[in-house]
């Protein structure tokens, strides 16, 4: 059982900050850089942070923000990749003076995404900004790699996902930690998995699980309302009501 969405707590001089959902508040919501400003405030003074991170991604500014955030946080700072750091979580688990990605865990970087409504000219300009966004990243990649930004670009353009040894050698981690402690990967479940081009088969297939269970429950609780509201004689009908499940 994951902790609360997002929790910074500290014991003397150590404080401890989970991100264990999607980043930003938008489509998902998930986790907003206000919220991670208001939990790192709570642990100020701090001599030691560490970042526990479990996400898919989400919005880029708020992951480049949260990053900005843990970076100014004025702590020794260890970012713990505790299952996946993907997409935007990538960018927040880089904010680390160190960086631990459990045995089990996994990274993924892509291109950045967008989304737009409009004319040609609207079209042009998202394709422009994503371009600015992809090189922004890119130089935060390579600069925490040592990687080209040749290289960096094809992964990005590739989305490629890295287990916890290939993020080692790409030089996106700095250990690899094989003490079972970590939360394992497949604990994830979220909307943004069934989005990626190349997931794991194994995450893909608990996702599409995790769904059919839910349109299951769903389906049962609006069987049992329109038997209630016969019971009561009212219309079986229960329009505002909708198995499935969306994305």
């Amino acid at each position: 059982m994951f902790p609360q969405k997002v929790m910074a707590r500290a014991v003397a001089d150590a404080a401890e900050l989970y991100i264990y959902d999607a980043i930003g508040p938008g489509l998902f919501g998930g986790i907003s850089a206000d919220q991670v400003r208001q939990e790192l405030d709570k642990v100020k003074g701090a001599k030691t942070l560490d970042v526990y991170v479990n996400s898919p991604g989400g919005d880029v500014f708020d992951g480049i923000a949260i990053n900005s955030l843990i970076q100014r946080f004025d702590a020794a700072t260890t970012v713990h990749v505790d299952g996946l750091a993907a997409s935007a979580a990538s960018i927040v688990a880089l904010a680390g003076d160190r960086i631990v990605t459990a045995e089990a865990a996994s990274w993924m970087v892509h291109e950045p995404w967008g989304y737009v409504q409009g004319p040609a000219t609207d079209m042009r300009q998202q394709a422009d900004l994503l371009d600015k966004i992809r090189e922004q990243l890119v130089g935060m990649y390579t600069s925490k790699t040592g990687q080209t930004a040749e290289q960096i670009r094809s992964w990005m353009a590739e989305e490629t996902w890295f287990t916890a040894a290939e993020a080692m050698a790409a030089g996106l981690t700095d250990e690899v930690l094989a003490d079972g402690k970590a939360a394992p990967q497949d604990t994830l479940i979220h909307p943004l998995l069934a989005r990626y081009q190349h997931t794991p088969k194994a995450a893909q297939q608990q996702y599409d699980q995790a769904r059919q269970k839910i349109a299951a429950i769903k389906a049962r609780t609006i069987a049992h309302l329109a038997s209630q509201r016969v019971q009561d004689g009212q219309p079986s009908s229960a329009p505002h009501i909708k198995a499935g499940v969306g994305q």
